[in-house]
């Protein structure tokens, strides 16, 4: 036999929840590769990536825990949990190992930040991503599972990957500058929960107002994660560049608004920042 039909009997013979499991770790290898290659500076060490998605991993467990405290010995209805104590409490625990993380002398800046953060967060969402597809397939069947895995997989770059991001690129910050990075898990609770709220109430009360709703939310987050990365982008080089004056600066987005730089131009034309100057 050749070696595509020993691969295709293994799959036909392999458990239908391995799939779900294959696909879940798919998209999230895919989404922590996009956020690698957009850390053009001093790229880090594979290890150390594959390190913080572990992380992320251990976090959906501390995270079920605190949620099931609270959810049983607290009395928490499952509505406030789902809008308000979920978010506070998952993002706490990604941010526990963010932190964790922050010791670590190859995590210097806000680039590294958002990068360790959202494979954080690719982590965590892995294996709630898996959860949630497995009990689709075990109460109804193998499709359901897979649609739900695949849905929810996507939805993984402005999910988990962006909330815990962008708390890391703040982290990243304040390592480099001192300053602090709280406001950077106010805004990821913030993310966390219109999200939650948009995906669960309104979709019970108003199906068609929360298909509209999800898909802005997608646009929006998107922009902010887009915005997110450019920030991080040019703080880097900014510190690049005080550290290592004779390195050549080409700064690609405007650090406030997040506008790609016109060839020669010194001010953003969207919102009048000065740019970097040799």
């Amino acid at each position: 036999m050749s070696f595509f039909d020993d691969l295709s009997d293994t799959l036909q013979s392999a458990p239908k929840w391995t799939y779900i499991v294959a696909l879940a770790l798919l998209f999230s290898i895919l989404y922590v590769i996009f956020l690698y290659c957009k850390d053009n500076y001093e790229k880090e060490p594979p290890k150390k990536i594959a390190k913080a998605f572990y992380y992320g991993i251990l976090s959906t467990f501390l995270a079920l825990f605190f949620n099931t405290f609270a959810l049983i010995t607290l009395g928490v209805s499952e509505a406030i949990l789902i809008a308000i104590v979920g978010p506070i409490i998952e993002e706490a625990c990604k941010g526990l190992f963010v932190l964790r993380l922050r010791d670590d002398p190859e995590f210097d800046g806000a680039m590294d930040g958002l990068l360790y953060g959202g494979t954080i967060g690719a982590g965590f969402a892995f294996i709630e991503n898996v959860s949630y597809g497995i009990t689709a397939y075990t109460q109804f069947d193998f499709t359901a599972g897979i649609q739900l895995t695949l849905v929810r997989s996507l939805g993984l770059i402005v999910g988990h990957l962006l909330f815990t991001g962008y708390l890391g690129s703040e982290v990243g910050k304040s390592k480099i500058t001192g300053e602090t990075w709280i406001k950077g898990y106010i805004v990821a609770v913030a993310l966390h929960a219109l999200w939650n709220t948009n995906a669960s109430y309104v979709v019970e009360n108003a199906p068609m107002v929360a298909v509209l709703g999800i898909i802005s939310l997608v646009i929006i987050y998107l922009k902010i994660l887009t915005n997110r990365i450019r920030w991080s982008y040019n703080l880097d080089l900014a510190l690049l560049y005080s550290r290592e004056p004779q390195v050549k600066r080409v700064q690609k987005y405007c650090i406030n608004c997040g506008a790609e730089v016109l060839p020669g131009a010194k001010h953003c034309i969207k919102c009048g920042t000065k740019f970097l100057e040799r």
